[in-house]
This record gives structure tokens, C-alpha cells and sequence, in this order.
């Protein structure tokens, strides 16, 4: 017994090189038996055919056995047009449509930004600051007036200023004994006096008060036994005297019993209460206190940052607007609840107030904090914006970190439109002197966030800052590889800070995103900043050099790869069709393109691809791909994968072109993939009668100039019949499954008198008004010779006549309405009798008269009036329906009556549901009934049954069927 074959390592084999050896390859690597070769090859969706000729295969088609292979890349369908397609399908690649619809290009064409063409350059009156002066000074926390006196209090001591007279008499009126005379204190300054200022970075946005409160102090106190010490390091460790930055570190002194300490800082407390330097200020109070000195501390914190361990070691002030300059006690402190939702957050609302701010310097912080109603939570408000963790802070000021920025902008509409307003006034005042880049982008940025009402108050100014931004973006895009370092870093500032509300209304940062990672885009590494919200085609615009030259380059599959190839097929042909096959080609500009892939499962991914000199593989046409879209900057391209049609026989893929084909009258039509009206939307070109359009596959025959037009319809399962609570149902219409298994032929419209009129030289009908009125006075028996006549006219055409089954199918057309426009219909949609509507409705016209074919709204499959107009014959014997699922029903074998379906002119609404069933004997004409032609529908050798199964249902009488009219 042989070895059972082991998998082995074989390459891929491309589509174009589909073959018996592939599919043998493929089974040796899967273990599939040798003979199962058939059964593999159906289920790849390959078939054995006869050739399309005796002597040659289809034009542009190779024969490998009996598999059919056309072109480099081929599938061979099922046998049977319209067959249901074999699972897997194989997917093909093609343009499906291609924006814009320009396919040449000229020396005067602009391939730079839109945004910025015809944007007048920046001048230098532009780039000075919008308001020359010096900048806005900070407010102090606490105006002078009030903090003298306590400074006063802190820094002084008592001396005796005389007797206290009054005080003596009192005593004395008590008859107490003096132990000495009583004299009247007066405060003075100490003769010492000791200032430690905390410069810690935490405390940055109050190194302005510590240095003003030193300052004043000064010329008031006098130098003179008054030590302004700055801390180095730790509380109690080496100092420095204030504003002497060259001075020699000191030790800490010690000081005398008594002498005042005031100290200017926080104790840490901003650190929290796990701060290993918070202990080291509480050990450091406690030396102090020690020796008789009790310190008096100046904290720019509010209330809810103490707790009792400090306040019994320090006599803690709280320098804040809202509070009293004196000490706090352990029994008034507010320690907030545990509960975090009892707790206030206005530092919340702060942030969301500053968030249009790309720069917050500490004077900025202090004047919108004045904006807010904080309830009196203001002392340590200031503390807590400059140590969130969603601020970045420095020595000239702070930021919002982008990570964080855009929920503080989205709570920014919350705030009151005069609010809003305060704020962009703040804005212009302290940022006027800078540079005019900072307060136009703040100004852009806040007008993306605040209400219309505030930015109507602004309309001007954002206009300017508008103008202003696209003059940069212009700028930078005019000097693209030259652009200088610094001005590269603003670009890559401003695209970090800009919120997806900014990106998505201001296309200048689509400029700046391509200026500041030009390097990176066009060498296909990471960019550090996604561009989300951005226009993709601006920014590929702007990577477009200003004399830019495209280049026409050819988007090719070869294999199952898409490149992009600039031979332009001027290589050997024998070489082109095994290797290539073109999509399409296209004029190319930017150095680079984005590709975006949406698989079949729905998900969608987008990557920016360098374009390089020569060929160049873009993505992987794998069956997994459902559709990929080319961004470049004049357009994009956009490719679908396709799965063979159910209406085609044949599909594949040349050097030239991807095509189906398809059997009419008996014949293959080849339908290539192509362009078409202007160019911009591609499909299935139409060839010899046979085309595509929004309802899917058709086919034209003509008989002496008059020309009738076939729907393809395919093969599927539909609830045939009525269910039981549709309004005005008959008996007759038992809801039962059907299963077509095959597609069908069928005519768009009744035939017409005019083909009536070519194919049997005279017109029976009653109303003659307009040859494109559907005949009618035709019997059963007179359409079976007018088919036999038509058939002999059209070699291939084989028509015949609907089964009952095929009609209400294609009529419903996917639908299970009462209509296949919905539970009811209008004169405006069908030719009935207004008189009678359906379920209720409204009268409406009654025409009293077939209208002409086609001029009626057809139904989803594009099929015209299948309700009502005129009756139309089945194929089918009358019969009741069978028990159960269906397949491919035909009717009875014989019977008296033949199946009517449609309703007519002359009938009401209720008649002309799509489930209706009514019939006649075969020999009935009149003026209400007409036919619908199914081409394919009658093998050669069909006539003579048909007479023989006539002359059978005679001798059977009356005993096959009834009207089902009543």
C-alpha cells in the first residue's frame, strides 16, 4: 500500500496559473485523494465544459483538459446560467468608480492644498503682535491694605508708651492690690525678624506674591535686623539671602527666644499628607518651638488642605481673597466628607474654562479664576489647576496635556455664553503682545467651542485668525523641504493641541500635518500624531512639491497583488499575459498615497504608502479583501472585489480587462468591466443587446426593427401564495415555500402589439391607440403559434411562457407585501379599476383603458406593469397548489383551464395582489389579457408537445380545473 502523500511546502499559486497541476499540488499538500479531482474542482467553483466551439476554445480562453481557463486569471462556473454559485466563491478585482472624472493633466494644473490657493502671503504687519505693550500684570492674592497690617502684627513686638491712667483708676475703684503700675503697650517692629520663603516648583504660581510681599516689605520694615532667607533645600537645612543669587549658601540660624518667624509656603501641604517633606516641616516646627519660637506661616492653601498635626505645631494663615488673615484653629477646620460626590470640584470648572488657552501663564490662572463663582473655595483653587495631573506645568507657564484636553474643551460649551466671552477677552488682553500665532490659534480654538451666540460677538476676529493660520500654512507649504527646525516644532505643537472639533473645521492644520512629518510620510515610518480628523487628500496636496510633474503610472494586478507599474505593458505581450493584467492608469503627483482595505468581515484599516520610482507592490488582493481605496491628491481611486454574477457563465480576467460572459440566443456574449456615461462609475459594458444597469442583467432581441427587452431573474426560495391575514385573500392561495433552483428569462414588459403586429403580420387587440400597448384578445392557443413563429424568427431566443410559479416570483421580487410596492398601491402605480381600491384606500382613476407598456413605475427587478394593465397567460395547467415545499413547480400535467395572473384594466385593486390566481380555457381571448414572453423557456422539439398536450387536455374536458375568478 502506498505511503499516504505529506503535506509539503509549496508556493502559492497565483489565480493566472490556475491549472490541473495546481489543483493536484493542492490536493498532494492536503491529502486529498487523486480521483476526488472533480469533487475539488467544484468546490473552487471550476467546472468541466465542453468547448464553446468543436474546433476552439472562447476567444482569449486556454483549455488545460477539460478546464477552461481565460486569460491569466479565470473561473468557470456552473453549467447552468443562473445556477447557484459554488462555495467558495473566487473574488476578482476591479475599478469601481474613480473620482475626479479628468484623465489628463497640463503644465498650468495646481496640485498644492485647496485651502490655501489664492491665500495673499503673510506680511510684516501680519507678524507683529496684535496689541504692542507690556504684558497684563498679575493681581495680587491679597491687596496691599489688607496685608500690611497683618505683616505688621507678625513681624512686630510691644514696648511701654507711658502710665495706662484708666486702667490705674479701675484697679484702684476694685480696691486691688498693685504689684506694680500698669503701662500702655505699643506695637512696634521687632528689632529681629526672620522671613523663609518655600521656592518649591509646586508653589511657581505664587513665587510673584512671595517676591512683590519681600519687596514692600523692605522699604516699610527696614533692612535693619530683618533676614529674608530663601530655602535651598529641606525646611531647617542651608539658606540663601533673597534676590542674592551669588551668595554662599548658611546654616540655618538660630534664632533668640521670641523672634518673630514668618514663613512664606505651603509646608507641603499641597504634597499631601504622605509627603516624606511634610514631616520634615513638622519636625522642623517643632524645634522651633522648642527654643521659643512659634513661626507664623503665610500659606497661599485654602482651608480644605490642613489638618490638625500642622495646626498644633504652626499658626497657620491662609492667604486667600475670601478669608480672614488671622490664624486657623483645629476647632474651625471643614474636613470634607468622605463621600466624594459631597465634595465640590471647581478646579473642573477652571480647567474647562481655560481649555482654549494653548499657553497659561500664573497671571492668566488668577484672572480667570476671578471669572469663577467658586463658593468661597478660591484660596487653594490656583494650587490645585497648577498641580492636576492633567497640567503640564513650567517656569513661563502651563499647558493641558493632550491626552486629557479634549474632555476639559467638551465641558467648555457648559459654561455661560458671557462666560465664554469673559474668557476670549482675557485672552486678547494678556496674549495681545505676543506672538500673533498664540492668540490666533486660541481664538480658532475657542471659536470651534463656544456657543454661536459668543462667536457672532467675535465674527471679525475669527475671521482674522482664520486668514492668519492659512497665511502660515501657506507659507510653510511654499518653502515644503526648506522649512526651518523651529518652524517644523510649531507645526508639530499645533497638530498635538488641536481637538478633533478643530481638525475636522480648520484645514490649515492639514498643511502644518504635512510639513511637520514630511520626513516620516514620505519614508512610509510611524508619525507620532494620528491624523484624525484631517482631510487625507489636502495633506497628501500639500506633500505635493509646488512645481510638482505627475507622472501617468498603471495600477496592474499581477497575480494577486496590486502595483503600481510605470512600464507601462511596452515589455513582451507573452510576458504581459502571464504576469499582468491593468486596472486602470492614473496621473500620480504626491510622494505619497493612502490605501484603505475593508475586509469582508467589515473591518477597515488605513495606512499613507510612499509612491517610489518604477514598479511597486501597493496590497495583497487576497479573497479576504472585500474593497480598497486609493487616496491620492487629485482624487481616489476605488477597487471591489467581485464574485462571478449568478446570471454568468463565465468570468475571468485578460491582460486588458476583467469580463463575464453570458448565453443569449444561444450564443456567449462576453460583458467586459469598463467604464462608463462619463467615466467616473465602472461596470459591466454592455455588448450585442445584452448590458447591466441598476436592476441587474438584461437582453434585447428585435424582430423587424421592434425590439423587446429580457430581465435576467435569479434563482431563489419565496413564499408563494397569500398568508391568512392578508386583507381580501382567497382560499386558493395556501402560503406554501418554492424553491426556483434555476435563473429565468423574462420579458420587462406584456409584448406589445408592434412585435405582435411584426411576428404575425396582424394586431387582434381591441385598443389600438398606441402600437407600445400590450396586445390582448390573444387566447392561450394563439400565443403558443405566435411563439412558435417568434422562435423561428429568432434562432436561440426558445421562448415560451412563465410558469405560475416563475410569475408570482418575479412579480413579489424579493417582497411579501400584498403588491410588490408595498400593502397597497395607487392608479398612479398600477392600471386597475379606482373605483374598487384595496384594504380601504382611497378612490382613484379609472383609466377604462390599457395603458402603453413601460410607462408605469416598474418593480424593484424592473419589471413594468406586472400588476394589473393587462392579464398575462402562464405556462401552467389551473390546478390547487401542492402540500409543502416546492421545487421548480410546473403545475398540474393537464387540466381545461390555463393560469392568469396580474389582474387587469378592468378589475379591481384586491385582484391585482401579486398571490391572485385566476384562469381560463385555453381557447378564452379578450380584451383584458394579454402575455409576458420567457425566452429559454422552449427547447427545440417544444411546439409539438405542447400541441400534443393540447389535444389531450380536449379529450379530458373540463375535468382538470375551475376558475379560481369564482
Amino acid at each position: 500500500m502506498a505511503a499516504e502523500p505529506q503535506p509539503t511546502a509549496v508556493k502559492p499559486s497565483p489565480l493566472q496559473a490556475t491549472s490541473r497541476a495546481d489543483l493536484l499540488r493542492w490536493m498532494a499538500r492536503t491529502g486529498e485523494p487523486v480521483d476526488s479531482l472533480g469533487r475539488v474542482a467544484g468546490l473552487l467553483g471550476l467546472e468541466e465544459l465542453e468547448p464553446l466551439l468543436p474546433s476552439e476554445p472562447a476567444s482569449g480562453a486556454r483549455m488545460f483538459g477539460n478546464f477552461q481557463l481565460s486569460g491569466p486569471y479565470v473561473l468557470t462556473a456552473s453549467a447552468h446560467v443562473g445556477e447557484l454559485p459554488a462555495e467558495p466563491a473566487a473574488r476578482f478585482f476591479a475599478v469601481h468608480h474613480h473620482e475626479p472624472r479628468r484623465a489628463t493633466h497640463t503644465p498650468d494644473d495646481y496640485h498644492g492644498p485647496e485651502c490655501i490657493r489664492g491665500v495673499a502671503p503673510l506680511t510684516e504687519e501680519d507678524l507683529r503682535p496684535l496689541s504692542p505693550g507690556a504684558h497684563v500684570p498679575r493681581l495680587p492674592l491679597v491687596p496691599w491694605p489688607r496685608l500690611w497690617p497683618f505683616l505688621k502684627l507678625a513681624l512686630g513686638g510691644d514696648s511701654r508708651a507711658g502710665l495706662d491712667v484708666p486702667r490705674l483708676a479701675r484697679q484702684l475703684a476694685r480696691g486691688e492690690v498693685l504689684r506694680h503700675l500698669p503701662h500702655l503697650k505699643r506695637r512696634r517692629w521687632a528689632p529681629e525678624a526672620v522671613v523663609l520663603i518655600d521656592f518649591a516648583e509646586r508653589l511657581l504660581p505664587f513665587w510673584e506674591d512671595f517676591n512683590a510681599l519681600s519687596a514692600q516689605l523692605l522699604p516699610l520694615r527696614g533692612a535693619l535686623g530683618l533676614r529674608l532667607l530663601k530655602m535651598l533645600d529641606q525646611p531647617g537645612g542651608p539658606c540663601q539671602p533673597w534676590r542674592e543669587p551669588d551668595a554662599p549658601a548658611r546654616d540655618w540660624p538660630a534664632l533668640a527666644t521670641g523672634t518673630p518667624l514668618l514663613i512664606l509656603g505651603d509646608l507641603a501641604l499641597l504634597e499631601g499628607p504622605d509627603s516624606a517633606t511634610r514631616q520634615r516641616w513638622l519636625h522642623f516646627g517643632r524645634q522651633l518651638r522648642g527654643r521659643g519660637v512659634r513661626p507664623l506661616v503665610l500659606a497661599p492653601i485654602g482651608t480644605e488642605h490642613l489638618d490638625e498635626d500642622v495646626l498644633t505645631v504652626f499658626d497657620v494663615v491662609c492667604w486667600s481673597p475670601d478669608t480672614a488673615l488671622r490664624p486657623r484653629r483645629i476647632q474651625a477646620l471643614n474636613i470634607p466628607q468622605a463621600d466624594g460626590a459631597a465634595c465640590p470640584r471647581p478646579v473642573d470648572d477652571l480647567l474647562a474654562l481655560l481649555s482654549p488657552a494653548i499657553r497659561i501663564e500664573p497671571e492668566l490662572l488668577r484672572a480667570a479664576l476671578r471669572l469663577l463663582d467658586t463658593g468661597g473655595l478660591q484660596a487653594g483653587l490656583e494650587a490645585d489647576f497648577w498641580l492636576h495631573p492633567d497640567v503640564a506645568a513650567s517656569a513661563l507657564g502651563c499647558t493641558l496635556h493632550a491626552a486629557s484636553q479634549a474632555d476639559h474643551r467638551a465641558r467648555f460649551g457648559a459654561h455661560p455664553p458671557a462666560l465664554q466671552v469673559a474668557l476670549l477677552q482675557l485672552l486678547r488682553q494678556h496674549h495681545g503682545p505676543c506672538h500673533p500665532a498664540v492668540l490666533h490659534e486660541e481664538t480658532l480654538t475657542w471659536a470651534s467651542l463656544a456657543a454661536p451666540a459668543a462667536q457672532a460677538e467675535f465674527a471679525a476676529e475669527i475671521q482674522a485668525a482664520a486668514r492668519f493660520m492659512l497665511g502660515t500654512a501657506a507659507a510653510f507649504y511654499q518653502a515644503s523641504h526648506r522649512l526651518e527646525e523651529g518652524k517644523v516644532a510649531y507645526a508639530r505643537r499645533s497638530l498635538i493641541r488641536a481637538h478633533p472639533g478643530l481638525r475636522e473645521n480648520q484645514r490649515y492644520l492639514d498643511v502644518l500635518y504635512a510639513q511637520a512629518w514630511r520626513d516620516a510620510l514620505e519614508a512610509g515610518t510611524d508619525v507620532p500624531v494620528t491624523a484624525d480628523g484631517l482631510d487625507t487628500r489636502e495633506i497628501l496636496r500639500a506633500l505635493t512639491p509646488p512645481a510638482a510633474d505627475p507622472r501617468l503610472r498603471s495600477l496592474v494586478q499581477r497575480g494577486a497583488d496590486l502595483w503600481l507599474d510605470g512600464a507601462h505593458f511596452e515589455s513582451d505581450p507573452n510576458e504581459i499575459l502571464s504576469s499582468n493584467s491593468l486596472l486602470m492608469q492614473w496621473w500620480f503627483a504626491a510622494p505619497v498615497i493612502e490605501l484603505e482595505t475593508t475586509s469582508v468581515g467589515g473591518d477597515v484599516q488605513r495606512v499613507l504608502v510612499p509612491v517610489r520610482q518604477g514598479a511597486q507592490r501597493l496590497a495583497s488582493l487576497d479573497q479576504t479583501l472585500s474593497r480598497l481605496r486609493l487616496l491620492t491628491e487629485q482624487g481616489e481611486i476605488v477597487i471591489e472585489s467581485l464574485v462571478r454574477p449568478s446570471w454568468a457563465k463565465t468570468m475571468g480576467r485578460d491582460e486588458f480587462e476583467l469580463w463575464c460572459e453570458v448565453e443569449w440566443l444561444g450564443r456567449r456574449v462576453r460583458l467586459p468591466w469598463g467604464p462608463q456615461g462619463d467615466g467616473a462609475n465602472w461596470g459591466w459594458q454592455g455588448r450585442e443587446g445584452v448590458g447591466v444597469d441598476e436592476f441587474g442583467l438584461y437582453a434585447e432581441f428585435s424582430v423587424k426593427g421592434v425590439s423587446q427587452r429580457c430581465r435576467w431573474i435569479a434563482p431563489g426560495t419565496f413564499p408563494m401564495g397569500s398568508p391568512p391575514d392578508e386583507p381580501s385573500r382567497s382560499d386558493n392561495e395556501t402560503l406554501h415555500e418554492v424553491t426556483l433552483s434555476r435563473g429565468y428569462w423574462l420579458a420587462d414588459t406584456a409584448c406589445t402589439q408592434a412585435l405582435w403586429q411584426a411576428v404575425m403580420g396582424e394586431n387582434p387587440s381591441f385598443f389600438q391607440d398606441d402600437p407600445a400597448q400590450p396586445v390582448e384578445q390573444v387566447s392561450w392557443e394563439a400565443v403558443q403559434t405566435f411563439l412558435d413563429r417568434l422562435n423561428a424568427l429568432v434562432p436561440g431566443l426558445d421562448a415560451g411562457l412563465p410558469s405560475e410559479a416563475q410569475w408570482e416570483y418575479a412579480c413579489r421580487a424579493g417582497t411579501t407585501a400584498p403588491f410588490s410596492f408595498g400593502r397597497n398601491i395607487t392608479p398612479e402605480q398600477v392600471n386597475y379599476n379606482g373605483n374598487y381600491p384595496y384594504a380601504g384606500a382611497e378612490k382613484g382613476l379609472y383609466r377604462e383603458r390599457t395603458v402603453a407598456v413601460g410607462s408605469l413605475p416598474p418593480n424593484p427587478w424592473g419589471l413594468y406593469e406586472m400588476h394589473g394593465n393587462v392579464w398575462e397567460w402562464c405556462a401552467d395547467w389551473y390546478g390547487p397548489y401542492p402540500d409543502g415545499s416546492q421545487i421548480d413547480p410546473a403545475g398540474p400535467p393537464d387540466g381545461s383551464r390555463r393560469v392568469l395572473r396580474g389582474g387587469s384594466w378592468d378589475y379591481d385593486a384586491r385582484i391585482c395582489r401579486s398571490a391572485y390566481r385566476f384562469s381560463d380555457p385555453p381557447d378564452v381571448a379578450s380584451h383584458n389579457i394579454g402575455f409576458r414572453l420567457a425566452p429559454g423557456q422552449r427547447p427545440a422539439g417544444e411546439a409539438s408537445r405542447h400541441a400534443d398536450g393540447q389535444a389531450q387536455a380536449e379529450r379530458a374536458g373540463q375535468a382538470g380545473g375551475s376558475d379560481a375568478g369564482g
